[in-house]
């Protein structure tokens, strides 16, 4: 009895989303049984507005969504979602997760993404016209935000001769990256930081709460104060 409360209070925002739209429903549970190999609710994508979406599989690649990849259609934007997995490569989502139209992501063969999601904040990941490229791995931690126009890799996807041209990438928990920012191979921002607009964050480790700003990105402050995915007021005092 306690069970099947529980299953049908997990399954109600599904109910929910099928009434709204019907047909986006349908096309998640397309997607879902067509690609996802492993979910906890069904279906694993939330459609938010007409678009394309495109998956690629190859041999023995794995899609893991642990809970929702929602699907957003930011300002009436347009830009097909694409996913591309090679041989082996395996896409982990571990909790609520969001991709906005435009939004490209690209294992190699053998590479793995995680995607922690959302913990504490309202939501959290990637607003739009945006590209992930994964020669290894790369993971990006809880509650982050990841503004539009920016580019994430762990690799240079060019040799050069003596250089390794692959090293894991890490964005950590509570991070927001600014719109046109770049995080590029080897990078390790930690936790509650913020990476502002336009800026190229290099190889490296950067400590938390950290300002990074600049190409290349410089800690511009240390200790900074916490923000938070949603607006509010400011009062102020004379």
């Amino acid at each position: 009895m306690i069970n099947s409360l529980k299953k049908n209070i997990r399954n109600y925002p599904s109910f929910i989303f099928f009434l709204k739209s019907p047909i986006n429903w349908f096309y998640a549970a397309y997607l879902t049984f067509r690609f996802v190999d492993e979910y906890s609710f069904f279906p694993a994508f939330q459609i938010n507005g007409s678009m394309k979406i495109k998956v690629k599989k190859q041999k023995n690649a794995k899609l893991v969504i642990k809970n929702k990849l929602i699907l957003e259609r930011w300002l009436n934007g347009d830009g097909c979602i694409s996913f591309s997995l090679g041989n082996n490569a395996k896409c982990i989502i571990e909790n609520d997760f969001i991709l906005g139209q435009g939004t490209k992501i690209y294992l190699a063969p053998n590479a793995q993404l995680i995607l922690h999601g959302k913990s504490k904040e309202s939501g959290s990941g990637i607003t739009a016209n945006s590209v992930v490229m994964v020669n290894e791995c790369v993971e990006i931690g809880k509650d982050c935000i990841i503004a539009w126009d920016t580019f994430i890799t762990d690799c240079d996807w060019h040799g050069i001769e003596g250089k390794n041209s692959t090293k894991k990438t890490v964005i950590g928990d509570h991070t927001w990256i600014g719109v046109g920012a770049k995080v590029l191979k080897g990078a390790v921002v930690n936790k509650n930081s913020i990476v502002t607009s336009l800026s190229v964050v290099l190889a490296g480790e950067y400590p938390e709460r950290a300002l990074l700003s600049g190409s290349p990105a410089k800690i511009l402050k240390t200790n900074i104060a916490n923000w938070h995915r949603e607006m509010f007021p400011v009062n102020d005092t004379v």
